[in-house]
C-alpha cells in the first residue's frame, strides 16, 4: 500500500465505494466528482479520482459501452473458430497416433524379417 494512500489496492466493489465516499465527504475537490473508469469503456480494473482533468493526466476519454460489446463480428469468429479448432486438434491426435502404429508395426516386421521397413 502507497504510504500516502493516493494508491491503494483491493476489489473494485469496494475500492468504488470507497472512492464514492470521499467525493460525497469532499464535493468539488474531485474533477467534476466523478470516479474515472466506473463505466468509461464498460468498467475498467484501475479507478481514478484527480483534482485534474483527467485527459490531462493521458487518460483517453472512452464511451460507457466497451469495446468487446461495440465489436460484436469478434464474438461470432471466437464462436465459429471454436469448433473447426477442436476437430483440427481432433484429426491430428489421431493422425498422429496412427502413424506411431504404423512405424511401430513396421520396426516389429523388421525385428521379424531383418527386411528394411519402406515408409
Amino acid at each position: 500500500m502507497c504510504p500516502t494512500g493516493a494508491v491503494i489496492y483491493g476489489k473494485t466493489e469496494d475500492l468504488l465505494k470507497d472512492a464514492k465516499e470521499r467525493i460525497k465527504k469532499a464535493p468539488g475537490k474531485y474533477y467534476a466528482d466523478k470516479v474515472y473508469g466506473e463505466t468509461e469503456g464498460g468498467g475498467t480494473q484501475v479507478l481514478y479520482l484527480s483534482h485534474v482533468e483527467f485527459s490531462k493526466l493521458g487518460l483517453p476519454e472512452l464511451n460507457e459501452e466497451s469495446l468487446p460489446s461495440r465489436l460484436k463480428w469478434q464474438h461470432r469468429i471466437y464462436k465459429y473458430l471454436a469448433v473447426p479448432a477442436v476437430l483440427y486438434v481432433t484429426m491430428a491426435s489421431v493422425i498422429r497416433g496412427n502413424f506411431k502404429s504404423h512405424v511401430h508395426h513396421l520396426q516389429e516386421d523388421q525385428q521379424k524379417t531383418g527386411l528394411r521397413p519402406q515408409l
